[in-house]
């Protein structure tokens, strides 16, 4: 038998380890920054759709990153207009 090929037995032996392994180590690593990126994601869209006015204010589901971040490029666009006049 060459040395990758296994029998059944210890084909379910390693399948069973699979969560110990450094496979399940990345699998749920992946898998936890891909659902943090996709709510990430969901809560800065549904804030952009309060502020274009596609949902009402009362909105729960939102990040509030809009208004922080208008807030902070508000000061370059302060600096622009007193360094322009």
């Amino acid at each position: 038998m060459c040395p990758d090929q296994h029998s059944a037995g210890e084909r379910s032996e390693r399948e069973s380890d699979f969560w110990a392994g450094r496979r399940g180590f990345v699998f749920v690593l992946l898998g936890f920054w891909a659902l943090w990126f996709t709510l990430v994601f969901l809560t800065n869209l549904f804030d952009g759709l309060v502020h274009l006015g596609a949902l009402e204010d009362g909105w729960a589901f939102r990040s509030g990153n809009y208004e922080f971040l208008g807030g902070v490029m508000g000061v370059y666009r302060k600096y622009s207009e007193s360094a322009s006049g």
